[in-house]
């Protein structure tokens, strides 16, 4: 059994070891794992994502694979769930120059620093192609980076290089669901060096104990213990059970229904006086007498009830008049708004189950995430009461209620409920009176949508970008929205937002306006007086901004939602759930000159495309010179002619196909000739 348990308890990080493909005979032994268990948005220590390293070889030569693996069992995928970006550092020098990094089709390498939230900046960073009009590139699972040196073998300690807050590997996974939450994305990281996750030894010496030696004994042993042991508790035990049934008939009868069969003719006139004798004889008479013992239920009926049936008769007719009399006293209560400091105001306001909170769309009080509310029980009693509150949700930690005083409850909704998918939740609130049994319950809906941004690529040369706004409401309708965008960490992103354009398919009759602020953040409201954002997903606008100066942005510019605010087809607030969005600047088909020497400049290009560029791609089709990594991600660029730019060819996904030829070459042409071209029409939608 000790030998089962362990290998039920075989880690995440060994089953991906096990999916990788080794080139070389050694790399199986060899094989490093790690498990990325930080995150930024979840609780530590589950095994988010795995990643492992291994040696793979190409003539002689040693290289490093590293396999990046999301653990699904964890992260449950929707829609477009996948890895955005994974990074690491390296203790290889110029590292762009140096390293030769294999990637998946439609993934960039980018040797530039990007930060990846609380777990800081990575030195080396593989990203999917995401620009302004790009299909979003299928998912690659498990994501695998092969890395040769141009010069000399590799070793895991190139790779095992900790940042400066102490993280050596991080990623970003977007659309999951954990423990039943919906993310849009989280970044996951790990300060703990790889192990060796799986050896040839003890997965082939381990098993045969296993199936040789346990299950021989536990069939041979546990068998025969069981048929002889079973036969003779049975018979012993029944006996006693058909001998104790007439003396104790009302608490065998559940287990002896078969043996008291025979005997029910002899003792129906003594079991008509107990409990049992009204499934059989004189139905008039038990009928009247068990409506008396469960009405009463008080010890001297019961003795009284025995000797005859007359006088359980005359305790028939008591019985009613008591429910009477205590329905004449009876009273009753209702919820209503109000209760802060004890003080109910219980004729000035209806109570919450009545119009208007209950009409067409909407059942019951409207909240939204951080919200406050009391409530007060209103009642008619004019004696004492009694009374207690309690709360149940669709989801848990979704709200609570706390008594405030005599009949009054404060209900606090969380302010953590982005964590679910856009939907409306509800929670039903009760109070209680036991003493004058009566009770009176409302139900509280939670409204939530997700508004996130896109992500864009543009070139430097591009005077201005548009940022999608997009949003998801599943189970709500939108009649405004107001927020404002900044960059996430409150920095300089050197754009100005200027106009905003509503969707014409979700927000056609809506008006959009967005203006700069005075601490460089844009501030955007978008309403409508006559429609509503039917429920659903996708885009709703598009902010526009110009780029004030692209040599002083960054190689990605992160912007984030900030105070932001939704109100439903009743103005009645939403929880307004937000994502971030990225601008990017990128070179498409420069790449020339090489990547240069000099320490701190760029990998390669000079911001121009021309003839030089030209002659730098017919060098590396014609094999002359093998292509950096900057040259394979600026130079192999989507084939073809606008709008039908993309791979396969004549397609318009603006995607590429992983090599440089000459296709590549025909777009850079006209770039240079400043002809209508894929690359302009990409990034930034020109058309000549």
């Amino acid at each position: 059994m000790s030998m089962r348990s362990i290998i039920a308890k075989c880690c995440f990080v060994c089953a991906i070891g096990l999916s990788i493909a080794y080139a070389g005979s050694s790399a199986f032994a060899n094989t490093l794992c790690t498990d990325l268990t930080q995150s930024n948005r979840l609780p530590d220590g589950e095994e988010y994502s795995a990643v492992s390293l291994s040696y793979i070889y190409n003539g002689g030569k040693r290289g490093v694979r590293i396999t990046v693996k999301e653990n699904e069992d964890v992260l449950v995928p929707r829609k477009h769930f996948g890895i955005r970006w994974f990074g690491f550092n390296t203790a290889i020098e110029k590292p762009g120059i140096n390293l030769k990094v294999t990637v998946p089709r439609d993934w960039i390498r980018r040797f530039r620093p990007y930060k990846y939230g609380a777990f800081g900046w990575f030195e080396v960073n593989i990203s999917r192609r995401s620009t302004t009009l790009w299909k979003s590139p299928d998912r690659v699972n498990p994501l695998i980076i092969d890395m040769y040196h141009r010069s000399k073998d590799l070793s895991y300690s190139d790779f095992m290089v900790a940042n400066k807050i102490g993280q050596l590997f991080a990623a970003r996974v977007a659309h999951f669901t954990h423990d039943g939450r919906y993310y849009l994305n989280a970044a996951f990281s790990t300060p703990e060096d790889p192990h060796t996750c799986i050896t040839s030894t003890s997965t082939t010496t381990s098993k045969p104990p296993v199936t040789t030696t346990i299950f021989p004994t536990s069939t041979t042993t546990v068998k025969p213990s069981t048929t002889t042991s079973k036969p003779a508790s049975t018979t012993t035990v029944q006996p006693t059970t058909s001998s104790t049934v007439p003396v104790t008939t009302t608490s065998v009868l559940p287990t002896t229904t078969t043996s008291v069969l025979p005997t029910t003719s002899t003792t129906q006139p003594t079991t008509t006086t107990s409990l049992v004798p009204t499934t059989t004889t004189s139905p008039p008479s038990t009928t009247t007498s068990s409506v008396s013992t469960t009405t009463t239920a008080q010890p001297t009926t019961t003795t009284s009830v025995i000797p005859t049936t007359t006088s359980s008769v005359s305790t028939t007719t008591t019985a009613p008049s008591s429910t009477t009399t205590t329905a004449e006293g009876q009273c009753s209560g209702e919820i209503y708004l109000g209760g802060a400091e004890g003080i109910c105001s219980c004729i000035e306001l209806p109570p919450v189950d009545d119009p208007p909170y209950n009409r067409p769309g909407r059942r019951g009080l409207a909240l939204t995430c951080g919200d406050i509310v009391d409530f007060c029980a209103c009642f008619d009693c004019e004696g004492p009461v009694d009374t207690s509150w309690t709360i149940e949700c669709t989801k848990p930690d979704l709200a609570s209620i706390i008594e405030t005083a005599e009949c009054a409850a404060r209900v606090t909704v969380s302010d953590a409920l982005c964590n679910f998918q856009a939907e409306v939740d509800e929670c039903t609130v009760t109070v209680n009176d036991p003493v004058n049994d009566w009770s009176d319950s409302i139900v509280l809906q939670i409204g939530e949508i997700i508004a996130d941004l896109s992500e864009e690529t543009l070139s430097p040369e591009t005077d201005s970008i548009g940022v999608d706004i997009s949003v998801t409401n599943n189970s709500n309708t939108i009649r405004a929205m107001v927020m404002t965008i900044a960059e996430c960490d409150q920095g300089e992103d050197n754009l100005a937002c200027n106009e905003c354009v509503a969707d014409p398919d979700r927000a056609l009759p809506f008006t959009c306006s967005a203006e700069e602020q005075p601490d460089g953040s844009c501030r955007v409201v978008l309403y409508s007086t006559v429609d509503l954002i039917n429920e659903g997903e996708g885009v709703v606008a598009t902010v526009l901004y110009d780029v004030i100066d692209a040599d002083a942005c960054p190689h990605c510019v992160d912007l984030c939602i900030t105070e932001a605010e939704a109100a439903d087809q009743f103005n009645e607030s939403l929880c307004t759930c937000t994502d971030s969005g990225q601008v990017c600047f990128d070179i498409c088909g420069d790449i020339y000159p090489r990547d240069c020497l000099d320490p701190g400049c760029a990998p390669c290009g000079d911001e121009v495309v021309d003839l030089f560029d030209i002659l730098e791609m017919v060098d590396i089709i014609l094999g002359f010179v093998e292509p950096t990594a900057c040259q394979m991600d600026n130079g192999d660029v989507p084939n073809g002619m606008p709008p039908y730019c993309g791979s396969p060819s004549g397609t318009t996904n603006c995607l590429t196909d992983g090599v440089i030829d000459i296709y590549d070459l025909l777009v850079i042409n006209d770039m240079a000739l400043d002809k209508a071209n894929c690359c302009d029409y990409c990034l930034s939608g020109k058309i000549y």
